[in-house]
């Protein structure tokens, strides 16, 4: 039987879920719409059943198979509700996501294999195709988070990789940056390194510092052109969930190499030259699970650890 996380875990997860935080922090992050999954959908989206809702069939044709018609479930007030807002507030498509991650694993499932949903058929695709919301839907997962679960439908934005950064802070000190394409190298983040330090430490002293609830913790953002800087995401300072890319956590989590408390001058690691072609992180994402889990059982921590092995 899994235990539910410590009572410390629980505060660092509530912090960082998204229907938490996105209030506060709504000017500086993307235009995101909240929706509290029932609990019969999150029934329904933990188990393994394959068979779509009735609301993902195509009322243009006629379904031959009455017995599978039978058994298919049905939630139309959930469903109404994504319908309308990618209607009429996302009409673009949208970023799919859960509390904590997006459903990156199951791109495969998507035309063209991107992340974009455009109907309700997609979203609850990439959500039973996931093993990172099903993670992150967990009855675990809700004592973090107050069993306030829910999706997020982000508007959709490309993002060019090579402008998202990942930021270390601890003691409420901005202590280190890393690119979130590790190990990738990119020309223009050596040529603009003291531009790209400065714009991100604004954007914390301004926005972040001393507002966000814990004293050390993970924030990604995206640069996409110089002053122009937007917050992404929360996760917490923890190797059990979050990667720590270019940096060690031994020495993240070192005072004397990395002191907090006093001034935001975060260390940059990023790679000088080209070093080849490196192994992408996300060509992972389309393996089952356990293809790419050690055999160390399926809990939520040996889940969460690998989560944090491919870059979240």
């Amino acid at each position: 039987m899994d235990c539910p996380p410590k009572k410390q875990e629980m505060g660092v997860l509530g912090a960082c879920s998204f229907n938490n935080w996105y209030s506060q922090f709504e000017k500086i992050t993307i235009k995101s719409f909240i929706v509290p999954i029932p609990n019969h959908v999150l029934d329904y989206l933990r188990d393994d059943m394959i068979i779509m809702p009735r609301e993902c069939l195509d009322p243009t044709e006629d379904n031959d198979d009455a017995s599978e018609e039978e058994i298919r479930v049905s939630f139309p007030e959930f469903s109404t509700q994504i319908r309308k807002l990618l209607r009429d507030k996302l009409p673009n498509g949208a970023f799919l996501k859960t509390n904590w991650h997006c459903a990156r694993d199951a791109h495969w499932i998507m035309p063209g294999q991107t992340l974009k949903v455009r109907d309700v058929s997609e979203v609850y695709q990439l959500l039973k195709a996931s093993n990172f919301s099903k993670m992150d839907l967990s009855p675990e997962r809700g004592f973090a988070s107050g069993f306030n679960f829910c999706i997020v439908l982000r508007k959709w934005q490309e993002i060019n990789p090579a402008s998202e950064f990942r930021c270390f802070v601890r003691g409420h000190t901005l202590i280190a940056i890393s690119p979130r394409a590790w190990p990738e190298y990119y020309e223009h983040i050596y040529q603009q390194k003291s531009d790209i330090i400065r714009d991100i430490c604004t954007l914390f002293k301004e926005h972040i510092k001393n507002r966000f609830p814990l004293a050390d913790y993970v924030f990604d953002v995206v640069r996409e052109k110089k002053d122009v800087v937007q917050l992404l995401d929360f996760a917490p300072f923890d190797q059990q969930y979050t990667n720590s890319l270019a940096f060690e956590w031994l020495e993240l989590e070192d005072d004397e190499k990395y002191p907090a408390g006093g001034e935001d001058e975060p260390e940059f690691c990023y790679l000088k030259q080209d070093i080849g072609i490196q192994p992408k992180q996300k060509h992972l994402y389309g393996l089952p699970l356990e293809f790419t889990t050690l055999a160390s059982g399926n809990s939520e921590g040996s889940v969460a650890q690998h989560l944090a092995d491919l870059g979240l």
